[in-house]
């Protein structure tokens, strides 16, 4: 249900409660200020506010009487009313009641003034930083009776908005003023800003044209109800968002973290600022293989099609770094496009190739045996897809940036969480990105449109959160990019001056749907269909002799090697296994390699939030060698911890 039909409810709950208790010959009066007040300080009250004033704090201040007896009970539930009301409306904030009574206090003490004057209102609203002021006037003139609501900029106390209805005060005269009021307030709103922003034809970023009712304004456009016109422009690779973006063709631009490394040189000028992210990618880049290539591990001195600076690339370096392959290890075979890395592969130049799901089941198709080794559905938060402005257009632009990444949210949420939204999202991914129904159904199940709590989560704004965050990933990449051969990457500037959580810590949004993602149920994880290996990497994780106790050395090898790569791949079971050299007696081995892998299990729960039920620690003794007992080096090579991916 929408905000607006919240505030009709509560506004006759309020209705009621008042005209119980108002006296009997006011009774006509309370009825048309509460009936006009349950009207105006809905949505349509948020949408006037936004699109005259462009700003979103409110000071609601106390009604004021004139010529009407009103006690003060019956005042302070028609202005407690009407601030509930606001703050109820998605994107405004009011300033607490107790603030303003606070700051009015501190007023009076250098003005000596009594109550709430002009003059005095504009010093409230300025110590609490409010930039409007809302006051409902009641007047009444011996048998008629007036309400007026005037909205004003506090900084310049000029009325900005004013409405009044006014009659008899008879129930019927009342009515027609009611009426009158209600004609005039469904007129559409002016709209004050115009942003224009870049999408890719993927399913990630459906969230923005969803709300807008497809990629230009149009009076169907959910933005409006903050004064806002969006116009979207398809964008479809990183190069074309980048440029669009410096040239001022778009005000925004998407990107990936991981691409952030790559793309800086380009964009540091403009200050870029990172304010939302709208998708986790779950499936949109595939490794497919030849036959022979059946994990991650396999690829060593394999060829390898893909498009360079691109989330191929990043996916291809988190796979080497999980099965605990260099670079160096692998033949890149650098392709042009998605499309000519799938072609490289299937015309034989090529052993794997890493393409998105428009194209790997024509691999598939076209290469006898050919198969899906890994996707991005298994590094469940590793392609990051996000949302840039430049840092002068946010300052001055700031409460449209907020109302954009608002919109995007609620319809993020809407999309997840309702069969009726994702359809009518597939019908405008349809329309605006020129896909099929089925395509449009299967890319859908490849994201996780982010949720406000998802975005919490990823800006480090949620103190008990210990999992994969922008900031990781961006550190992570920027280190792997960096490592390369030839590499041009430049040095890193921190990732808070390329990243503002502020606009997404004041959207007000709340409630289940818009919270984070919730943990899946690794009960699956002792199933024998999530027992295939996608990684092996092997460890030489240093215990005291006949001991199971980590060092904090051993800490923070498991954190460097593995830690941060379990939390990409957060979907995936986790195996360790613990294994000794032949030295001892089998018992004594086993039961020590168990303790171990015990021991690193507990670690990876307490350190990194893990669920237990996602671990399978097991213990080998010396039944798994990897090299000869019979010298020193072999048996060190024995003595290892083994981590696996299951999927």
């Amino acid at each position: 249900m929408c905000a607006g039909s919240h505030i009709v409810e509560i506004g006759q709950v309020v209705y009621d409660f008042v005209m119980r208790r108002a006296r009997v010959r006011f009774r006509p009066c309370v009825g048309v200020i509460l009936a006009l007040l349950t009207t105006f300080a809905g949505t349509a009250f948020a949408r006037i506010v936004f699109a005259q004033t462009g700003r979103t704090v409110v000071a609601v201040f106390p009604v004021v009487a004139l010529s009407i007896d009103v006690t003060p009970s019956l005042r302070n539930a028609l202005t407690a009313y009407v601030s509930t009301s606001i703050a109820e409306t998605p994107g405004y904030r009011v300033i607490p009641s107790q603030a303003l009574e606070d700051a009015l206090a501190e007023v009076q003490r250098t003005t000596y003034s009594e109550g709430y004057d002009q003059r005095t209102r504009s010093e409230v609203g300025r110590k609490v930083a409010a930039t409007v002021g809302a006051i409902t006037q009641i007047i009444r003139i011996g048998d008629v009776c007036k309400v007026s609501i005037k909205l004003y900029d506090l900084s310049e106390n000029i009325s900005d908005v004013a409405h009044g209805a006014e009659g008899g005060c008879d129930e019927a005269s009342l009515l027609n003023s009611i009426r009158a009021g209600l004609r005039s307030l469904k007129r559409q709103p002016a709209v004050t800003t115009e942003i224009k922003v870049g999408v890719q034809a993927w399913g990630g970023y459906v969230g923005g044209p969803y709300f807008n009712g497809g990629l230009q304004p149009s009076a169907r456009s959910r933005f409006r109800e903050y004064g806002i016109d969006v116009r979207f422009k398809r964008l479809d690779t990183i190069r074309e968002s980048v440029r669009a973006w410096r040239s001022g063709e778009v005000d925004v631009m998407w990107i990936t973290v991981d691409d952030l490394p790559t793309e800086y040189a380009d964009i540091q000028a403009e200050q870029p600022v990172l304010f939302l992210q709208a998708a986790w990618s779950r499936g949109e880049e595939v490794l497919v293989a030849r036959p022979g290539i059946k994990t991650l591990n396999d690829l060593r001195g394999r060829r390898i099609a893909l498009e360079k600076n691109t989330t191929a690339h990043s996916f291809l370096l988190v796979s080497l770094d999980l099965a605990g392959l260099g670079f160096d290890e692998v033949r890149v075979v650098a392709a042009s496009s998605n499309r000519d890395a799938a072609n490289r592969f299937i015309r034989g130049g090529a052993d794997a190739a890493i393409v998105w799901i428009d194209e790997d089941e024509r691999c598939l198709r076209r290469v006898r045996g050919a198969r899906r080794v890994a996707t991005t559905e298994d590094a469940s938060y590793l392609i990051a897809e996000s949302l840039v402005v430049k840092e002068s257009y946010l300052r001055r632009n700031r409460a449209a940036v907020r109302a954009l990444a608002e919109g995007w949210l609620r319809a993020n949420a809407e999309i997840n969480d309702s069969p009726a939204a994702r359809r009518a999202a597939v019908e405008v991914m349809v329309d605006a990105f020129g896909v099929s129904a089925h395509v449009a159904e299967e890319e859908l199940k490849k994201v996780r449109l982010a949720t406000r709590g998802d975005n919490l989560n990823f800006f480090g704004l949620s103190p008990d959160y210990l999992g994969e965050k922008g900031e990781d990933l961006y550190d992570y990449f920027w280190a792997r990019y960096t490592a390369l051969p030839g590499s041009s990457v430049p040095p890193k500037p921190s990732w808070s001056r390329l990243a503002d959580g502020s606009v997404v810590r004041e959207v007000t949004l709340n409630g289940a749907v818009h919270g984070p993602e919730r943990a899946p149920d690794f009960q699956y994880c002792t199933q024998s269909d999530h027992q295939r290996p996608l990684s092996n990497k092997a460890l030489s994780v240093t215990f005291p002799i006949n001991g199971s106790k980590l060092s904090e050395a051993a800490k923070r090898q498991i954190d460097r090697q593995f830690g941060r790569l379990a939390e990409i791949y957060f979907h995936d079971c986790i195996r360790v296994d613990g294994n000794t050299d032949s030295r001892g007696s089998l018992a004594h081995n086993v039961g020590l390699s168990k303790r171990r892998a015990w021991a690193v299990k507990r670690y990876l729960t307490r350190r990194y939030g893990f669920d237990p039920r996602r671990i399978i620690a097991v213990g080998h003794g010396p039944r798994r060698p990897v090299a000869t007992n019979a010298t020193a080096a072999g048996r060190a090579k024995n003595r290892r911890t083994d981590f696996e991916l299951l999927h």
